[in-house]
């Protein structure tokens, strides 16, 4: 059992994404970061409301 709330990611600025096109931008890597803890967030809830 997970004990510690997952945190969420931190957003980026608005200026650090470059604008150049980047592979793997800093968007795209927040936008991924934070689906991962959308799950965890809900996975953890869904653990202590049971324990509750």
């Amino acid at each position: 059992m997970t004990t510690q709330k997952p945190t969420p990611p931190v957003e980026p600025l608005p200026g650090d994404c470059c604008g150049e096109g980047c592979p793997r931008c800093i968007l795209d890597i927040y936008e991924d970061a934070l689906a991962r803890y959308e799950v965890e967030r809900a996975a953890w809830e869904a653990e202590h409301h049971k324990a509750s």
